[in-house]
Parts: structure tokens; C-alpha cells; sequence
């Protein structure tokens, strides 16, 4: 005989007890215990991930077509094994990595809202467990005066996930699956399109994004993020090449533009990856005399140590280092609008 878990069978009394006149109770109770069991279940990281979402997804079904509202889903998730409710960050910063003893959460890790798309009624879940198990996004649409599960999207990390307009009868949607590791975290973007049939996806953008910060308006989704400089990297904790990608909706489309938010640091590590690769000439087109050029051509091993500056006034510098030196390097932007090394100073203190 199969033994049943205590905790199932505890789960499956609270449910028929919480809803003991409704006629949705049984079957709610028996897919919750279900889904109980796919989160006990000793399997593989990534088969449990699929199996449990796919749990949750007929688990939702039950209570939409047993009357429950999408905007009452939350009372649903909110008795599940799992549930983690919004919080705040608990950590510290270094640098531009945070380091936290408590994840930030802006929603619930069990979601589901409305959507009205083209006089249609969707329903979108948003599911996640953990910083490292698997997460999903799920698409619920009525036919026949059933829901039905009618999309979904799976991600190795947890997900989250932003609306841009694309009309009345479909939204865009940039979904992001972030990966927490010990010193940094990684960000993963799909760019997907939904419409009354589901999601469709329109481009996976193929570089990670390192320590991102999404913030979202009405009509944008920017992602802030890191990544390390190929030529004067330092630690992963140094100074890093900082950019913002933004996207928006441009002719029907999801189109993005980036910017370089640290550009002195950039400029800097252009010009050692000119130097490196031979290519004097460019090289030279980066620094604003020769006698800068030569101070910088002198320590081509040189690796960043610190940086500031402001990209609105224009002005910012890099500490650099070799075996036998410590350097200041200081970067403007001319009045063409490019950015060029001034400056090479023994003092590693920028001026006030």
C-alpha cells in the first residue's frame, strides 16, 4: 500500500475545511496535495521544476473553474507549501554587487493576475521558488467556459516579468530569469509577445546581465547592469563596464538602446584593447596628446583598481595598477561629444 505523506493529507483537510460548501473544494484540496507532493519529491533540479509548475498550473484551473476569481487567486497561493509574501532587501552593498541575507521580493513568488487583451480575459501566472530552483510563466484563457492553460514559458531561475504596450489586443512582455550567486548575480532577458493565444516569443537577448536593476514606467523597462572589462579587469568586485539597456515599443515592435553609464571606464579599457591588439593608431585616437599616450603605452598590463565620475558633466577617472605602480587616469568628453584620456598622474587621489 502507498504511503501517504502526513503533510498532504494535513493540506488536504485545511482546504475541504476553509471551503467546505463550495464545490470546487475537493478537487482544489486534491491539487494542492498534489502540488505538495511534487515540492517533496527527490528528483532532478530540472524535472522537478517542470513537474511542480505543472502542478501549480492544474491547481489554478481547479479554483478558476470552481468560481474562484483571478483577482482572488492570491488567497489561494497564499495557504500553499512555498509561498513567500513581497519583502524587503537585507544585505549590504560592495561596490555595485549586493550581498544579501535576504532576497528582495516586489510580488509574491505565487502570481496571477487579469489581463484584457482584445475584449478577452487572460489570466497570467508568475511562479518562482527559490533563488536557484526553476520559475515559469503561465498564460490561462477561457474556451467553452473552461480555462484552460493556453502558454507557458519555463526559465532556469527564478522569473519576473514587465508589460509594454503593443495595442488592444496584445502586450509585450519582458521576462527576466535571474540567477543569485556568491559574488554576483546574472540576468537572463526573453522578450515575448502576448495576445489572446498566448505567448509568442520575439527575441532571447544572448548576453547575461550582470547585478541587473530593472525599473519599469508605462511605456519602458530599463535594465541597469554590469559587466567585467575584458582588458583591465581587476577583481570581480573592481571597477566594471556599466551600461543600461532600455526597451520600448517602436512601429508594433520591442526595439532596445544602450548606453554606457561609467563611459570613462569604458574608454580606458578600449584603448588598453587596442593596445594590446596592435592597433596604435585607434589607440592613439583615445588619449588627447602624446605624451599621455606614451605614459599609458609604458604599463600595457596595467588592471583598474577604482573609478568615479559623472557622465552628465562629463568628467571621470580610473586608479589603475601594475606589479611595480599605482596610476591615476583621467577621462572628459570633448565638446565633439567623445570621450578621451587627458591625463596620466602618479597622485592615485583624484583632484576635489
Amino acid at each position: 500500500m502507498q504511503t501517504v505523506s502526513l503533510r498532504r493529507v494535513l493540506l488536504a483537510a485545511l482546504l475541504a475545511s476553509l471551503f467546505p460548501v463550495c464545490a470546487f473544494a475537493q478537487p482544489l484540496a486534491r491539487e494542492t496535495a498534489r502540488f505538495t507532493d511534487r515540492l517533496d519529491a527527490e528528483v532532478p533540479h530540472d524535472a522537478w521544476g517542470r513537474g511542480a509548475w505543472s502542478a501549480m498550473d492544474t491547481l489554478v484551473l481547479a479554483a478558476l473553474n470552481g468560481g474562484v476569481a483571478a483577482e482572488g487567486l492570491d488567497t489561494v497561493f497564499s495557504r500553499l507549501p512555498g509561498y513567500s509574501p513581497p519583502q524587503p532587501a537585507e544585505g549590504f552593498q560592495v561596490g555595485r554587487t549586493a550581498f544579501y541575507s535576504q532576497l528582495p521580493r516586489e510580488a509574491p513568488n505565487y502570481w496571477a493576475g487579469p489581463v484584457r487583451l482584445g475584449g478577452r480575459t487572460l489570466v497570467l501566472g508568475i511562479y518562482s521558488l527559490t533563488y536557484s530552483a526553476p520559475g515559469r510563466l503561465s498564460v490561462y484563457g477561457q474556451s467553452g467556459g473552461r480555462w484552460r492553460r493556453v502558454s507557458h514559458a519555463d526559465a532556469g531561475n527564478p522569473v519576473s516579468a514587465y508589460f509594454l504596450p503593443l495595442g488592444d489586443t496584445a502586450r509585450g512582455l519582458v521576462m527576466v530569469a535571474n540567477h543569485i550567486g556568491g559574488d554576483h548575480s546574472a540576468a537572463h532577458v526573453k522578450l515575448w509577445r502576448l495576445t489572446p493565444s498566448g505567448l509568442r516569443l520575439q527575441r532571447a537577448i544572448p548576453h547575461r546581465f550582470m547585478d541587473a536593476v530593472v525599473e519599469a514606467t508605462d511605456t519602458t523597462v530599463s535594465v541597469a547592469y554590469d559587466s567585467l572589462p575584458p582588458r583591465i579587469a581587476g577583481a570581480i568586485l573592481g571597477p566594471r563596464l556599466a551600461f543600461r539597456t532600455t526597451f520600448r515599443v517602436r512601429e508594433g515592435r520591442i526595439v532596445s538602446t544602450t548606453e554606457a553609464l561609467n563611459p570613462w571606464v569604458h574608454t580606458v579599457d578600449r584603448f588598453y584593447d587596442h593596445l594590446a591588439r596592435g592597433r596604435r593608431t585607434l589607440a592613439r585616437q583615445l588619449v588627447a596628446d602624446d605624451a599621455t599616450f606614451r605614459a599609458l603605452a609604458a604599463a600595457p598590463e596595467a588592471s583598474a583598481e577604482a573609478e568615479d565620475g559623472d557622465a552628465a558633466l562629463g568628467d571621470g577617472w580610473v586608479r589603475m595598477w601594475t606589479d611595480a605602480k599605482r596610476f591615476l587616469v583621467s577621462v572628459r568628453r570633448g565638446g565633439d561629444g567623445a570621450w578621451r584620456i587627458v591625463s596620466v598622474s602618479d597622485n592615485v587621489q583624484p583632484e576635489p
